[in-house]
């Protein structure tokens, strides 16, 4: 699971899918706007490396 950089939405992986109980769990949450805190915001820096080289699709 991962966000997207530019507006924080939730994108689960294919991982995720293959187990019936975790989709059942976060299929509900896909595609929705994470809630961010007041500080300590992710960096859309962070999120895009995250996305590139360590989440897999």
């Amino acid at each position: 699971m991962t966000f997207t950089p530019e507006d924080k939405r939730v994108v689960l992986s294919p991982a995720i899918r293959r187990d019936h109980a975790l989709t059942a769990l976060l299929a509900p949450y896909e595609h929705r706007k994470l809630n961010l805190p007041g500080q300590f915001v992710p960096e859309a820096t962070a999120l895009a490396y995250h996305n590139q080289h360590i989440f897999q699709a």
